[in-house]
């Protein structure tokens, strides 16, 4: 539940920062649907069936809520993804750097005009696909 709320706050974020850049005489009314669309989570994405977040771990503290999960491909876990819950991006570790670059490609080829952490939007994805956000 925390996942998306922060998703629809960066979400909102978004849509303020394409609203005021229509306003300021940037971009124009299609030129703005087409950057809001953008903006959106897609609801399937080709190739993600081989990518599974497991075993979220939530913790409560005074500044927000700390989670950390492991990323799995092919059921074989290559890496972790971490976020401090201070309001900061996500922290993520890999098994080697070939391992992160693959995972890097597939993620920037599924949201290439994603204007804010393409790798949150993802690991966001996977949680609310296997129902764990």
């Amino acid at each position: 539940m925390y996942l998306m709320q922060r998703r629809l706050q960066r979400e909102r974020e978004c849509i303020m920062t394409i609203q005021e850049q229509t306003l300021a005489g940037e971009l124009t009314y299609e030129q703005y649907q087409a950057e809001y669309a953008k903006s959106l989570i897609p609801t399937d994405i080709d190739g993600a069936s081989h990518y599974r977040v497991k075993a979220l771990k939530m913790f409560q503290h005074s500044r927000g809520v700390a989670w950390k999960a492991s990323i799995y491909y092919n059921a074989k876990k290559i890496g972790q993804v971490d976020n401090d819950g201070n309001g900061g991006c996500n922290f993520y570790t890999f098994n080697t750097p070939e391992i992160r670059h693959a995972y890097e490609s597939f993620v920037q080829s599924n949201y290439p005009d994603t204007v804010y952490d393409r790798d949150d939007h993802f690991v966001e994805y996977l949680l609310e696909r296997d129902g764990l956000a």
